[in-house]
């Protein structure tokens, strides 16, 4: 299924891409491909996920 919108999770933005629904997982999932230019920082303590983008190191001279 075609999602036609804008989903932002923290520094990232998703538009228009697919979806798949599922009875028995009610959250939302992003996938690897959409995650692959992100940074993804996961505190389990406090539950909390941070979507960051990645930034290229600097080149060493």
């Amino acid at each position: 299924m075609l999602f036609e919108g804008m989903l932002q999770a923290g520094a990232l933005t998703l538009r228009n891409f697919e979806v798949r629904v599922s009875e028995r997982h009610p959250e939302g999932v992003i996938g690897a491909h959409a995650l692959q230019a992100s940074v993804v920082l996961i505190n389990q303590r406090s539950q909390l996920v941070a979507i960051c983008p990645a930034t290229t190191p600097p080149a060493l001279p």
